[in-house]
C-alpha cells in the first residue's frame, strides 16, 4: 500500500521535530511530536480501511477465486530465514544457506545403516535375480481421453516443478496435444522407463513451527516435481491401485493414503477401543511410535523385495525400480539455487506414487492376531500399539512382548525409531489404575516416557478422553486465524454476507470440526466453548452488537435464520452420520465396524453417541 501524500507530509514534519528534540531537548517540542504520531497512525489506519473496503466492494459475489486470493494473502505468512548455525559456524549469505540446506538433505536422503549384512545380501540377491528375468507382459496403455481426464482434475494453483510448467498451462492446452503426451507415456510404459529429467525435484524449505530456526534440521522440505512426470505417475498409480485392491495387498489397519480412508477413521478406531475399555472397567495402555525420517529413509532394494513378495506383476516392479533410481534434487530460495544432489534412498517427496510405495514397505509390520486386547493401528508412518487389560501389570507385560516382536523387524528393514519422541499413555477412568510410571516400557533398551496426554493425528487425547486440552488448542488456532482475517471479517466490512459465510465455513469452522466424529461426544461444557466462538463470528458477519443476547443466537432464531448456519453440535452430528453411512459401504471390515452403533448398556459415551442425543 502506497502512503498518501498528506500522511507523508505529516511524517516529514514529525521527523524534523524529532531531530530538533534530539539536539535541543526543548520540552515544548515533545507534545507536538506525540500529536503528530497519533495523527499519522490514525491516517494510516483510515487509509488501510478504505483500501480494504474498495477491494471488497469490487469483489464479484459469484467469484470464489477472488475471495480465496484475498484470504490466502491474509493467512499466509512470509518468513525470512535467519542466519544458520552449522558445526559452530554462522551462515548469513543466501547462497550459503541454500547450499547448507542441500548438504543437510543429501545426508538425510540416505538409507539407515545395515544392521544385518547376511539378510541384506540375501535381499539383494533376490532382487537382482528378479530384475534380470525377461518380461512377457506390459502395463496397459493410456490414451488421450485418460490424459485429458487427469489434466482436467489437476489442482490449477499448484506450484510448478523444475520444468516451470504449471497445471494451469496443461489445462489450457489444445486437446490434440494430449495425443502426443499419451504417445510419450505409452513409450515409457512399454520400455519400463521413467524419464531422467522427470526425476529431478525442486525443494523449498519451510520452517517448522515452534523450533529453533537457526538449525537446518528444523525446516520441512517441500518437493516440487515436473508436471508431465506427475501425469505419468498418475497413470502408473491408477493401475497399481487396481492390482493392490485385487490382491488385497494392503492391510486393513493401515488408514493412510487409501481411498475411502482418513485420519478420522484411524482416530475413531483408537477412541472406540479406549472407550470399550472404559465400559468394561479396563485400562488401555497405548504406545505411540515415532519413525525417524520415515519417507526419506526407505531402503529401496528392500521395497522392491516387498513388491516381489506381494506378487505385484513384474512390469510394475521394473518401472518402479527405474522410477526410484538416479533421482536428484536442488534447493531453491529467493532465486538462489544449489547444484544437483543425489537421492540415494527414500520414496520421492511430493510424488503421487511415494505414499502408496511407503504403505507397501511397512505393510508386513508384525501384528498380534491371537489376542483381541492387543491392536496395531497405522496411518502412514504414525503407528501405535494399544493393549487393554484390567491390570496395568498385565498390559505392560503384553506391550513389552509386542515390542520384542517388532524390534527385529525394524532392524532388518532399516527403520529407525526415534525413542525420544515416542510416548506411552494410560487411558482409564479408574483411580486405581494410575501411578503407572513405575512400569518400564523399553524400545531398543531405551525407556519410553509416560505422558498424561498425547497428540495423535492432530487431536490431543488425554488420559480420560475429556478433550479439554484439544478444544482449548483448536480455539486458540481458530482465534488466531480470525485475527488474520480481521481486514475482511469485521463489523464495518462491506464484504457480501454469503462470501463471509463461505470464508467462515472453509477457514474457521473446518478448524473446529476436524475429526469431530472421534471426539464430538465431549461434554457440553467443552462443546459450548466452540458454540460461543461461532456465535462471536456470526455476530461479526451479521453486524449485530456484542451485547446481543445469546438466546437470539440459537438455531431457531435470528442469526441462524439469516445465515442458515446450524449449531456446532448439530453440525458435528451431521458429520458423524455421514461418516457412519459411508463406513457401512467400505471394503475394509475394520471401517465397516465403525459404522455400527448400539448405545445399549454403555456407561461411558462412545464417540458416535452424539447420534443418539
Amino acid at each position: 500500500m502506497k502512503i498518501e501524500a498528506s500522511t507523508r507530509v505529516l511524517t516529514r514534519k514529525r521527523n524534523r521535530l524529532r531531530t530538533q528534540w534530539q539536539r535541543t531537548r526543548d520540552i515544548t517540542v515533545r507534545p507536538l511530536i506525540n500529536s503528530l504520531k497519533v495523527q499519522i497512525i490514525s491516517a494510516v489506519k483510515e487509509q488501510l480501511s478504505n483500501t480494504w473496503q474498495k477491494t471488497l466492494q469490487g469483489l464479484d459475489t459469484n467469484s470464489i477465486r477472488d475471495t480465496w486470493r484475498i484470504t490466502k494473502s491474509l493467512t499466509n505468512t512470509n518468513f525470512n530465514i535467519p542466519p544458520l548455525t552449522i558445526n559452530g559456524k554462522t551462515v548469513t549469505e543466501t547462497q550459503e544457506k541454500v547450499n547448507a540446506f542441500a548438504d543437510t538433505l543429501e545426508q538425510i536422503f540416505t538409507a539407515n545403516l545395515d544392521a544385518d549384512r547376511t539378510f541384506t545380501v540375501s535381499i539383494e540377491r533376490v532382487v537382482n535375480g528378479f530384475l534380470t528375468q525377461p518380461l512377457i507382459d506390459r502395463m496397459r496403455a493410456t490414451n488421450h481421453s485418460e490424459i485429458a481426464w487427469f489434466v482436467r482434475h489437476l489442482k490449477s494453483r499448484k506450484a510448478a516443478g523444475p520444468d516451470g510448467i504449471q497445471n494451469l498451462i496443461l489445462q489450457h492446452l489444445p486437446r490434440f496435444v494430449f495425443k502426443f503426451i499419451a504417445k510419450l507415456s505409452n513409450r515409457s510404459l512399454a520400455l519400463n522407463y521413467f524419464p531422467t529429467q522427470w526425476k529431478e525435484a525442486k525443494i523449498i524449505m519451510l520452517p517448522k513451527p515452534g523450533k529453533d530456526h537457526t538449525s537446518p534440521l528444523n525446516y520441512r522440505p517441500i518437493s516440487l516435481l515436473n508436471s508431465l512426470g506427475k501425469l505419468l505417475e498418475k497413470i502408473i498409480l491408477k493401475r497399481l491401485n487396481f492390482e493392490l485392491r485385487k490382491l488385497q495387498a494392503i492391510r486393513n489397519d493401515q488408514y493412510g493414503f487409501k481411498r475411502g480412508h482418513s485420519t478420522t477413521h484411524a482416530l475413531l478406531r483408537n477412541v472406540e477401543r479406549i472407550t470399550h475399555g472404559f465400559n468394561n472397567n479396563k485400562a488401555t495402555v497405548t504406545l505411540f511410535l515415532d519413525i525417524e525420517r520415515a519417507f526419506d529413509k526407505v531402503w529401496n532394494t528392500g521395497l522392491i523385495a516387498k513388491l516381489i513378495s506381494a506378487k505385484i506383476p513384474p512390469h510394475f516392479i521394473h518401472i518402479i525400480h527405474n522410477y526410484l533410481q538416479n533421482r536428484f534434487f536442488f534447493v531453491m530460495h529467493k532465486n538462489y539455487y544449489s547444484n544437483l544432489r543425489p537421492i540415494q534412498a527414500g520414496v520421492p517427496q511430493g510424488s503421487l506414487l511415494g505414499p502408496t510405495l511407503f504403505n507397501i514397505y511397512i505393510n508386513d509390520i508384525p501384528s498380534i492376531e491371537n489376542d483381541s486386547n492387543i491392536a496395531i493401528s497405522v496411518y502412514a508412518d504414525d503407528t501405535n500399539i494399544s493393549v487393554r487389560s484390567g491390570s496395568i501389570d498385565i498390559a505392560v507385560r503384553k506391550l513389552n512382548s509386542a515390542i520384542r516382536l517388532l524390534e527385529p523387524w525394524f532392524r532388518k528393514w532399516r527403520i529407525q525409531i526415534n525413542t525420544k519422541k515416542c510416548t506411552i499413555t494410560l487411558f482409564s477412568k479408574r483411580l486405581r489404575h494410575y501411578g503407572c510410571s513405575a512400569h518400564q516400557v523399553k524400545i531398543f533398551n531405551e525407556t519410553i516416557s509416560w505422558t498424561k496426554e498425547t497428540k495423535y493425528l492432530g487431536v490431543t487425547l488425554d488420559s480420560k478422553l475429556t478433550y479439554r486440552t484439544h478444544i482449548s488448542c483448536i480455539l486458540r488456532k481458530a482465534n488466531y486465524r480470525l485475527r488474520q482475517l480481521y481486514p475482511i471479517l469485521n463489523k464495518s466490512s462491506t464484504i457480501d454476507i454469503n462470501l463471509a459465510l463461505v470464508i467462515y465455513k472453509s477457514l474457521l469452522r473446518s478448524v473446529l470440526s476436524y475429526a469431530s466424529p472421534a471426539w464430538g461426544s465431549a461434554a457440553n461444557t467443552h462443546i459450548n466453548k466452540l458454540q460461543t466462538f461461532q456465535n462471536k463470528v456470526l455476530r461479526i458477519i451479521t453486524k449485530l452488537p456484542r451485547v446481543t443476547p445469546i438466546a437470539t443466537l440459537q438455531p431457531c432464531n435470528l442469526v441462524h435464520e439469516q445465515t442458515g448456519m446450524p449449531s456446532i453440535k448439530r453440525h458435528f452430528k451431521r458429520l458423524a452420520r455421514t461418516l457412519c453411512q459411508k463406513s457401512l459401504t467400505s471394503e475394509n471390515s475394520k471401517i465397516q465396524a465403525l459404522g455400527h452403533y448400539d448405545p445399549t448398556g454403555d456407561k461411558h459415551l462412545r464417540p458416535l453417541s452424539l447420534l443418539a442425543r
